[in-house]
């Protein structure tokens, strides 16, 4: 989960006792991500399910577009491994 707070313009704050992170992905989703497909978290949401099989919650779910929910559950190992395609699937915005 670390590796997630290490990435450029995720607005992510670490919290107490949670079983989620809320980041806000606004600077990531805009410019030349909108022309890749990937214009809302919603967008980002479907993508990293089809392509890095890892599931999220888009924001406009809880009224806060640009934001998607991540709850950690299972496994640490199964819990990093979902981190770092979420980190790689950031990164492909670029």
């Amino acid at each position: 989960m670390d590796i997630l707070f290490g990435v450029d313009n995720l607005g992510i704050e670490k919290t107490d006792g949670a079983f989620y992170l809320f980041p806000d992905l606004s600077a990531l989703l805009s410019g030349r991500s909108a022309s890749a497909g990937i214009a809302n978290s919603l967008d980002f949401c479907r993508m990293l399910l089809e392509k890095y099989h890892v599931a999220v919650v888009p924001g406009e779910a809880f009224g806060a577009p640009g934001h998607i929910r991540i709850s950690f559950s299972g496994e640490p190992a199964a819990i990093e491994e979902g981190c770092n395609k979420i980190v790689a699937a950031l990164q492909s915005l670029n």
